[in-house]
């Protein structure tokens, strides 16, 4: 967890006011997955340095040309409705980061 110590350790240095890590949620300590295991590890590592900072669990982020918010985009201009995730009910649904 080298990345997000380093940058912590930089914002610490530096005396920003708030740092901001994404993490994701699936992070978890014992997660079968390592992907997850290691979000959890950078969110630790990040708290050691710098207890203050806010980290944030989102589930999807899509960004700028990204094929499946373009596939919407599409959509809602082809169709007389906006598709929705479950009709818009699923507790997830995708953010744009643009």
């Amino acid at each position: 967890m080298d990345i997000p110590r380093t940058v912590a350790e930089l914002c610490k240095e530096m005396q920003v006011d708030n740092l901001i890590h994404v993490s994701s949620a699936a992070a978890k300590e014992d997660s079968k997955s390592e992907w997850a295991r290691t979000k959890w590890q950078g969110e630790q590592a990040v708290k050691e340095v710098y207890p203050w900072a806010t980290i944030i669990r989102p589930t999807q982020l899509f960004g700028h040309e990204d094929k499946l918010l373009n596939w919407f985009a599409n959509a809602a201009v082809r169709l007389p409705f906006i598709p929705l995730i479950d009709g818009g009910q699923a507790l997830s649904q995708p953010v744009s980061t643009v």
